[in-house]
């Protein structure tokens, strides 16, 4: 329901309310009349080191996996809930939740911000202590005016976002500095000191297993445990003591509940993680705070990463895809358009759910076997059999369009990583990640082969996809793909050969060779493309239509009957890796 019907109703009259209301509480609370409000931005940094610093080998790595992404989230979430309560004010005043970031809006007095200061210091020690310095903190509190609400609220969020940065570079002073100076044992992590009988964790190498208790580190084993449960649980519940849940949280503590377990007396605050109707009134406050949580299971076994492999489609390989939104600090930049707070407040919403609801959803009806690592904010990052994973990248940029109204002011980026099932997900994931980045830097709107040129000329164009050699635009990608599946039916078919394949593999790189370089005599491809095709490829019979697709890629280019040289190593590797046999020789 929006707002309002005579302007631009993009806004619902729920987020109208809720930052009204937000306005009303810190108005009430203000001691400073001139600046009555206080702007908290908080960002949990080190995500993606954290969730990533497990090793392969030591059994459940999936597990661990899920556990790490559940953590960077529940982790925000309960600072930010936690910092609400010892301050007694209201969920309204919580802005934006998302990718490890929050917002708050908070009333302009001391108390505020010796709660902050207070907090800073006793969560900088405790995620040290926790996590091994992976995770850090950084909160920064900015001073707003009405006339900066009324006037241009983003210009002013913008201005904070400036200050946190200012803070994030020196996040750790609380932890490194205290009245007396340096606390210099804090420099350096200490050592693993393993007792007779234990030896460094496997999973982790930093902590000393727990002896008796089996062959990991009490941390990891907490991790597996979390992860274990996280398939069943659909809500999280969060305590402001220590000890109370199962799992350390900071600021207190949490547990997890299965559907058919009641939530207990004394929680602080319970988190629905899917869609929930409590049967009664809840125990605590009750938020829906739902959370991408891709799982694939069969017959009651959740699937590591082995058996996501084997479902491949010729060669076992995983898929690793990492996609996120572009230049989105842009959309939220003042001057565009009305930035008012209830108008960023509802696009820093929808696009939290469309991260966790919608993405569920397309993974539930659709890719079930498709594994999230994480999803939030503006980002994804996803595992499952390859062949799988270039389908789910097609249809998670489809929903977004359709989710936005085909706008084109929000666009994705993508970098998809086909790897053997054995490699290190370290490894992979940065592989992805650059496979993102170049998709970010990619000139022009054609279909570009990998690396790109290194002194290409004007505005990187983003809103691609990278993957198999070749940067695409998400209409080159649907060709390409489209045509990739096509010459793989050809192979399985027997109506084109793997050598027939290759050659076409081989123009290819002497066109990339023209893009990289601009020498014209890379041109050649063209005549002996059709020498080839008049010697190798029959014009009657099976290969016909393979024959016929194959002419069109001698035409220049530019010619809007060309099937398109630029994608066609993408199209010859998709088939090729399709169609890969046997797998006993990988």
């Amino acid at each position: 329901m929006p707002s309002a019907v005579n302007a631009r109703p993009d806004v619902s009259l729920f987020d109208h309310l809720k930052t009204t209301a937000a306005l009303a509480v810190a108005r009430a609370g203000a001691a400073d009349s001139r600046r009555p409000f206080l702007l908290l931005l908080g960002s949990l940094n080190g995500i993606q080191k954290h969730i990533f610093a497990v090793r392969a080998g030591a059994g459940g790595l999936a597990r661990r996996l899920r556990a790490r992404s559940f953590q960077a989230a529940a982790y925000a979430e309960g600072i930010m809930f936690s910092l609400l309560r010892r301050l007694r004010l209201p969920l309204t005043q919580s802005l934006r939740l998302a990718g490890g970031k929050f917002t708050l809006l908070l009333p302009h007095n001391d108390e505020v911000k010796a709660a902050v200061a207070a907090a800073r210091a006793r969560l900088a020690e405790w995620l040290y202590q926790k996590t091994d310095a992976e995770l850090s903190l950084t909160l920064a509190l900015w001073p707003l005016a009405r006339e900066d609400m009324a006037r241009d609220f983003s210009a002013a969020h913008q201005t904070a976002q400036r200050h946190l940065e200012r803070e994030r570079r020196r996040e750790a002073r609380d932890l490194l500095q205290d009245g007396d100076g340096w606390r210099e044992g804090k420099f350096v992590l200490s050592p693993p000191a393993p007792r007779a009988g234990q030896e460094i964790c496997p999973a982790c190498g930093r902590r000393p297993t727990g002896g008796d208790n089996g062959r990991l580190c009490e941390v990891c084993l907490a991790d597996q445990d979390l992860g274990g449960r996280l398939p069943r649980a659909d809500r999280v519940v969060f305590w402001d003591e220590e000890g109370r849940g199962a799992f350390p949280a900071p600021g207190g503590s949490l547990s997890l509940l299965r559907p058919e377990e009641d939530p207990p007396a004394g929680a602080g605050l319970i988190c629905a993680l899917d869609a929930y109707e409590p049967s009664a009134a809840p125990a605590a406050p009750l938020v829906a705070r739902p959370k991408a949580r891709g799982i694939p299971q069969r017959a009651g076994r959740t699937l590591e990463f082995d058996d996501l492999a084997d479902l491949a489609a010729g060669r076992r390989a995983l898929g690793y895809l990492k996609l996120d939104v572009d230049n989105l600090g842009l959309v939220f930049a003042p001057g565009e358009g009305d930035r008012s707070l209830s108008r960023a407040a509802a696009l820093s919403r929808s696009l939290e759910v469309f991260f966790s609801l919608a993405v569920n959803n397309l993974i539930a009806e659709r890719f079930p076997n498709v594994y999230l690592l994480y999803a939030g904010g503006d980002d994804l990052a996803a595992i499952g059999p390859w062949d799988m994973m270039f389908d789910f990248a097609a249809g998670l940029r489809a929903e977004f369009r359709r989710y936005l109204g085909d706008s084109d002011r929000l666009t994705l980026s993508a970098g998809l990583a086909v790897v053997p099932g054995a490699r290190p997900v370290t490894d992979a994931v940065e592989e992805a990640e650059t496979l993102l980045q170049d998709s970010k830097n990619a000139l022009g709107t054609a279909a570009i082969t990998l690396p790109p040129p290194a002194d290409g000329a004007g505005e990187p164009a983003k809103n691609r996809l990278s993957a198999l050699g070749v940067s695409l635009t998400w209409g080159d990608f649907a060709l390409a793909l489209a045509e990739g599946k096509r010459l793989r039916d050809w192979l399985a078919g027997g109506a084109v050969s793997v050598g027939q394949v290759r050659r076409l593999m081989g123009y290819a790189e002497q066109y990339a060779q023209y893009q990289r370089t601009g020498d014209t005599v890379y041109f050649e491809y063209a005549p002996l493309l059709n020498r080839d095709l008049n010697r190798n490829w029959p014009a009657q019979g099976p290969g016909a239509a393979a024959r016929e697709w194959a002419a069109h890629l001698a035409l220049p280019p530019t010619s809007p009957e060309s099937r398109s040289i630029t994608r066609l190593g993408f199209v010859c590797r998709y088939a090729l890796t399709a169609n890969r046999r046997p797998r006993n020789e990988e």
